[in-house]
């Protein structure tokens, strides 16, 4: 009777089980790659190409027309990305940020960060988790 087998040595899976290792011990560089996809992807929220990732359609200005929340670009050009090696921070310190992601009577949300009840949407976590894969696939090289 004929077998068939595999040998694996530890030869063969001990430079990508180091390259684990190292990403287990500095993660920062896949929060960091995950961050700034995020980011990116918020950013592009504030056109029409990345308007599929907000978590719900903006309401229309008050005479009607599509919101763009671009008056003078000051909101979508004012994201900041913190990464240590726990975490990843995207924010932005413009005053009126959060009247326009969460609302405040009489102005309705218009949110442009992907996060719907407190999750990311799911298109852009698939986007997110893509980003930090293929950080942590390079180490395994």
């Amino acid at each position: 009777m004929a077998g068939f087998g595999f040998k694996v040595t530890r030869d063969d899976i001990s430079p990508k089980i180091r390259g684990l290792v190292a990403s287990a011990r500095r993660p920062e560089p896949v929060l960091r790659a995950m961050g700034t996809t995020f980011m990116s992807i918020t950013m592009g929220t504030f056109n029409d190409v990345g308007a599929e990732y907000r978590p719900k359609t903006w309401a229309p200005k008050k005479d009607g027309t599509p919101s763009k929340l671009q008056k003078s670009g000051t909101l979508s050009r004012s994201f900041h990305l913190k990464v240590t090696d726990k975490t990843a921070t995207v924010s932005n310190p413009v005053i009126y940020a959060a009247t326009h992601q969460f609302g405040r009577s009489p102005i309705p949300a218009r949110p442009f960060f992907p996060v719907l009840d407190g999750k990311l949407t799911p298109k852009a976590e698939e986007k997110v988790m893509a980003a930090g894969r293929r950080v942590m696939l390079r180490d395994l090289r």
